[in-house]
């Protein structure tokens, strides 16, 4: 056991001897809100398809990363983290199976590190080589747009979302650009007093090869269940670290829905399905309650899924 336990801890602390050095570019929603998902995006524009690019983001929270409407890699979110943590981590994507050959739409899910409002949000560098095999970088700045997202953290720690909004096309080309606005370019807060440009250089840790994140890793079905008045508990057997995922048929629109932490509201479509944008946690025996419209029988399937965290070889995302 001790030997399993030293090699793992020789494996982590390799990993981040390897980590590097990272000049941010750090940018944020005008107005920062230590409980609010932020939706960011940018175009960019190119004459034909590049031959390679990657994506470099640094976070002081979690994001979900999309390239023309795709989401990066299998993790769940990057990077994985403590609850709490705010340490600026970047990771490296190879984003070269998503690309468009005219235009490439970036587009990042953040979430804050609860419970923690700062400016520094999302740094990202788009970067790689071109059709004419001169290398190009794109960085975060001021032409990014953003939004807030339909989802957020509640005052307790868990999680909100509005099932009303999930179809936006926020990583869409086409989307509609009436609520969003310009993100802010922001600096560091080691050089804040001394700082003479927007872009000052900032330590941040920086995996390339291997990447730290959260990745399902299964989902299971439950044993039982336990039916009191207007609310149903299913037991899972086994705790499991991750999240509970519901299937709904025919509930209404508006219509509140608790389970596990998370409180969503309903689209009213023939079938949705509710879960965590973000949180994960430990779970076992999970209460599903509702507001006046909530039937035990809109639920038609419902799943434990189990998260891990994991360094993910980025060859193999």
């Amino acid at each position: 056991m001790r030997g399993w336990l030293l090699t793992i801890a020789l494996w982590a602390a390799t990993l981040w001897a390897n980590a590097q050095q990272f000049n941010t570019h750090w940018v944020a929603a005008p107005d920062t809100d230590s409980l609010v998902h932020v939706w960011f995006r940018t175009t960019l524009l190119s004459g034909a398809r590049h031959r390679e690019a990657h994506l470099t983001i640094a976070t002081t929270g979690l994001v979900k990363v999309y390239v023309n409407e795709a989401k990066v890699g299998t993790a769940f979110f990057y990077p994985s983290r403590p609850q709490g943590d705010t340490t600026a981590i970047a990771v490296t994507l190879d984003v070269t199976p998503y690309l468009h050959p005219d235009s490439n739409v970036v587009a990042v899910l953040y979430s804050p590190g609860f419970p923690h409002a700062t400016r520094q949000q999302v740094s990202a560098v788009f970067y790689g080589i071109d059709y004419k095999g001169q290398r190009f970088a794109h960085f975060s700045d001021n032409s990014w747009i953003c939004r807030n997202a339909a989802s957020g953290l509640t005052s307790d720690g868990h999680e909100w979302v509005d099932g009303r909004q999930v179809d936006t096309p926020w990583t869409a080309s086409d989307f509609d650009a009436a609520l969003w606005r310009h993100a802010v370019e922001t600096q560091d807060a080691e050089t804040t007093a001394t700082a003479t440009t927007q872009h000052q250089a900032s330590p941040c840790k920086t995996y390339e090869a291997y990447l730290p994140a959260e990745k399902i890793v299964r989902s299971r079905g439950y044993n039982y269940f336990d039916v009191n008045g207007n609310e149903v508990t299913y037991d899972y057997g086994p705790g499991f670290h991750g999240f509970v995922r519901l299937n709904l048929r025919e509930a209404q629109w508006g219509e509140q829905i608790e389970a596990a932490g998370l409180r969503y509201t309903c689209n009213g479509q023939m079938d949705e399905q509710a879960s965590p944008v973000f949180t994960i946690g430990y779970q076992r025996r999970v209460t599903v309650t509702g507001d006046r419209y909530f039937r035990r029988d809109q639920i038609t399937e419902t799943e434990a899924v189990d998260v891990a965290p994991l360094f993910i070889d980025n060859t193999f995302q």
